[in-house]
């Protein structure tokens, strides 16, 4: 199963400019743990992310920094908003109106080159999860090629890691309707086809809980073309919001 693979990849969020625009440059940072309380006023602001070159994407969307572009799907959307933010005075709004049975798009993508036998990635985040988990639907997504597809997903209400090849899923219970810090760390090998995926996100009552997932592989995996979705994508039988800020990913 060439489930890891995938996650890898999406670590491999590179600086380059687009419609959201440029990353910021200053010294590395990642968002303290509790440092996500935004959105409301100017008071509310926390410090801007330090970025530097060392790290294959920074962004706060403050309001237009790239490397991502729209890629949703009618009625779907995605906008930079004021309404909710960590790092002032904005973030990414992804809205997923009710689809029924189609399935519906609000994302920002990016594709990435990459080739190498092995991989060690963090993706370092803040999402704010809607509280109202009405249908099937990943709020992010990290593809290699027409391969598999790791998610950090929602069907029926309940929350987990999965590797849609395997069928392989950690369940987990994420802070809603608020800032959650998450980092998802990626380890994979051709060398000896085998991977680790591991998720660190903010649960009620202050703990940080930790879901990982390992496999094998039958075989290597070819690293090529590799995307990285941020938003919410699937069914939803109610209208649903997403917001993101602060995106770090290291190699």
């Amino acid at each position: 199963m060439r489930l890891l693979a995938y996650l890898a990849v999406a670590a491999l969020a590179a600086c380059s400019n687009d419609i959201f625009g440029s990353p910021d440059a200053s010294d590395d940072a990642s968002p303290a743990d509790g440092a996500v309380d935004g959105g409301g006023g100017p008071e509310a602001c926390t410090s801007g992310l330090a970025c530097s070159g060392t790290q294959a994407a920074c962004v706060t969307f403050d309001p237009n920094e790239g490397p991502f572009t729209d890629q949703s799907l009618s009625p779907g959307s995605t906008s930079i908003s004021t309404d909710e933010y960590v790092t002032c005075p904005s973030s990414l709004l992804s809205d997923l109106p009710t689809t029924g049975a189609s399935v519906g798009k609000a994302i920002v993508s990016h594709d990435f080159t990459e080739t190498g036998q092995s991989a060690n990635i963090t993706v370092d985040l803040s999402v704010w999860l809607p509280a109202n988990a009405n249908g099937a639907f990943s709020a992010l997504a990290v593809r290699i090629g027409d391969m598999d597809v790791v998610q950090l997903a929602s069907s029926a209400g309940s929350w987990f890691l999965r590797v849609l090849a395997s069928g392989e899923s950690r369940s987990i219970q994420p802070v809603l309707g608020a800032w959650n810090h998450m980092v998802l760390q990626v380890v994979f090998s051709n060398d000896t086809n085998i991977g680790e995926a591991s998720l660190t996100y903010d649960a009620d009552g202050g703990a940080r809980p930790t879901a990982i997932i390992k496999d094998r592989t039958t075989s290597s995996i070819a690293i090529t073309t590799i995307t990285a979705d941020l938003g919410l994508q699937g069914t939803t039988t109610a209208a649903m919001k997403a917001y993101y800020d602060d995106v770090i990913v290291t190699l």
